[in-house]
């Protein structure tokens, strides 16, 4: 009995996990699209510092204090998203309400290069994250 609550647990765990990496994925894919490479574009861009946040997901946190339940490719793979959520989260307090009013011909900002390639190894790693979350979630269907 008490393995099956155990291996309940850990899948609740798994799919709390899971769809919280799924809503993080998409909103650093959303940010790293609204800050492109480059701004060589017809029109002017703005860019605002306020786009710099994510959902407060309860389940990342459990997960964070749940580290050793998890193999450790999934562990590693979890500490490298909350670093990156924390470079996401400084970049916004440093530039706090800022927006970026960018014209035509100019280069991206460094400071908006790297929120965008930020953004993007979030994106990257919570989709990695999530298959290998989801391998784990069968064998425990299982």
């Amino acid at each position: 009995m008490k393995r099956r609550d155990e291996k309940r647990g850990s899948l609740g765990l798994c799919l709390r996990t899971d769809f919280a990496l799924r809503v993080l994925g998409h909103e650093a894919t959303s940010l790293m699209n609204s800050i492109p490479e480059e701004f060589n574009f017809e029109k002017g861009k703005q860019v605002k510092a306020s786009w710099f946040k994510f959902s407060d997901l309860d389940a990342l946190l459990d997960a964070w204090n749940s580290l050793e339940t998890f193999p450790p490719w999934i562990a590693e793979g979890l500490a490298r998203i909350r670093a990156d959520v924390y470079d996401l989260t400084t970049a916004k307090e440093v530039s706090g309400d800022m927006v970026w009013d960018l014209q035509f011909g100019e280069k991206t900002p460094p400071e908006l290069k790297q929120v965008r390639r930020t953004a993007a190894s979030l994106a990257s790693g919570a989709n990695s994250t999530r298959r290998d979350l989801s391998a784990l979630i069968k064998a425990l269907n299982s």
